[in-house]
C-alpha cells in the first residue's frame, strides 16, 4: 500500500519579526503535518504562535522579515509537486551573524512577488481561512448572496448555478430560510448565523485545506456546540459526496474541551514551539504514562481537575534558558538533575521519529 503524501508539511519553521531594532522569534522550530481528511488540532495559550504557524502555510505575514527559515509544503492530490516554499526562504533571506545571534534580512520585493503568484489561485479557493469573527471575514458591504458570488471559485460556478450553491450550502449547516437570508447584509445577523455562513462558504469553495481559528470565541454554549456538529458535517458531506480527498482541517483553539470533540491528532503549542505532537486519543488521555508536563496542565484543565498553570507564558523576545516552560513545570523540581533550566530539550519531527513526539528530556531516553 502507498503511504498518503501529506497535504501540508511545516519542517523546522521559523518566523522572525522586526521590533524597533530588535527581531522577535515568533515561532522557533515548528514541525507537523497533516493529511486529506484528518483535523489537526493545534492547541497552547494565547501568544503561543498558534495562528502565525497556520499562516505561514499561506504565505501570509504581519511584519517583517517574516518566514526566515524551514520548509513549508503544500500537495494537493492532483498537483505532483505543489508548492514549497523552502527554495523561496532560502534564496531570500539572509543569516547575519551577530555579537546577539543572527540577524535575519529578507529581500521583501522578491518574496511579495513571488509569493503573490504561486498563491494567487489558492488562497481562498485551495486554502479557506476561517476567522475566530466571522464579521472580520465577511464583507459588511456585501449581502450573503453577493458573498458566495464572490468567494465561491467561478471554475465551481460554471459547473453549477451559484444559487443552487448558496441554497445547498445553507441548509446544509441549517439556515434554512435562504431566500431571506441571502438578502441581508452580515450585521443584521447573530453571530451564530454568521458563523455558519462562513462554514458554508468554505464549504462550498470546495477547499483541500481548512484553516479555522478560534472560531467558537464569543459564541455562547449553544453555538458553541453548534459549531461542531456543523464542521463535522462538513468532513462528513465531503465524504459522502466521494470525494477522493476530503479537505484536512486545521482547527486553532486555547479550548482543549473544544479540540477534543473534533481533532485526530493534536500539536501542543507554548512560547513559540511544539511542545507534543500525536494521535489526539492518546494526548487528552490523562492516563497515559508519556505526556509532556505543560500538556498534562491543559488536560487537567480541560477535565477541571485544575484551574490554571501557576506563572505567566515567557516572553517571546526574551526566552528563558533550556526547556521554555521549565519555569513554570511542576516536574521541573524534582528533577534538576537533567539540566532543564540549561540545555534545551531536543526537537521533534514527526516523519522521521514515529507519530507521537514530545519535546521533554524527561522522554529523550523512550
Amino acid at each position: 500500500m502507498t503511504e498518503q503524501i501529506p497535504l501540508v508539511t511545516l519542517n523546522n519553521l521559523r518566523v522572525v519579526y522586526n521590533i524597533g531594532k530588535h527581531q522577535r522569534t515568533v515561532i522557533d522550530d515548528i514541525d507537523y503535518i497533516l493529511h486529506h481528511g484528518e483535523i489537526l488540532g493545534v492547541v497552547g495559550e494565547s501568544g503561543s504562535g498558534k495562528t502565525q504557524s497556520a499562516f505561514s502555510i499561506l504565505g501570509i505575514e504581519n511584519s517583517s522579515p517574516g518566514i526566515v527559515f524551514g520548509e513549508v509544503k503544500i500537495c494537493f492530490h492532483d498537483q505532483s509537486n505543489g508548492i514549497n516554499l523552502g527554495d523561496l526562504i532560502h534564496s531570500t533571506t539572509q543569516h547575519v551573524k551577530t555579537e546577539n545571534g543572527v540577524w535575519y534580512k529578507k529581500n521583501e520585493f522578491q518574496w511579495k512577488k513571488t509569493i503573490k503568484k504561486i498563491y494567487k489561485n489558492v488562497r481562498g479557493k485551495r486554502i479557506f481561512l476561517m476567522f475566530q469573527d466571522p464579521r472580520s471575514y465577511l464583507n459588511p458591504f456585501w449581502t450573503i448572496d453577493k458573498h458566495f458570488q464572490q468567494v465561491v471559485p467561478k471554475e465551481i460556478q460554471k459547473a453549477t448555478p451559484i444559487k443552487t450553491i448558496m441554497q445547498s450550502s445553507l441548509t446544509k449547516f441549517g439556515l434554512n430560510d435562504v431566500a431571506q437570508i441571502a438578502t441581508c447584509y452580515p450585521h443584521e445577523l447573530s453571530g451564530g448565523m454568521n458563523q455558519r455562513v462562513m462554514i458554508a462558504l468554505g464549504y462550498a469553495c470546495r477547499p483541500d485545506v481548512i484553516i479555522a481559528d478560534e472560531i467558537t470565541t464569543g459564541l455562547d454554549v449553544v453555538n458553541q456546540k453548534a459549531v461542531v456538529n456543523h464542521l463535522k458535517q462538513l468532513m462528513k458531506t465531503s465524504k459522502e459526496n466521494g470525494a477522493a480527498n476530503p479537505p484536512g482541517i486545521i482547527l486553532i483553539s486555547h479550548d482543549l474541551g473544544f479540540v477534543s470533540k473534533l481533532a485526530d491528532t493534536i500539536f501542543v503549542m507554548y512560547a513559540g514551539q511544539g511542545m507534543e505532537y500525536g494521535d489526539a486519543k492518546i494526548i487528552l488521555d490523562p492516563r497515559a504514562q508519556k505526556k509532556h508536563p505543560y500538556t498534562k496542565e491543559l488536560v487537567e484543565i480541560y477535565l477541571h481537575k485544575s484551574e490554571y498553570i501557576r506563572g505567566d507564558p515567557p516572553k517571546l523576545d526574551n526566552p528563558p534558558s533550556g526547556c521554555r516552560f521549565h519555569e513554570r513545570c511542576t516536574v521541573f523540581e524534582n528533577n534538576r538533575h537533567l539540566g532543564c533550566d540549561i540545555t534545551p530539550p531536543r526537537d521533534f519531527t514527526r516523519m522521521k521519529r514515529g507519530k507521537h513526539q514530545i519535546r521533554c528530556k524527561l522522554f529523550e531516553k523512550d
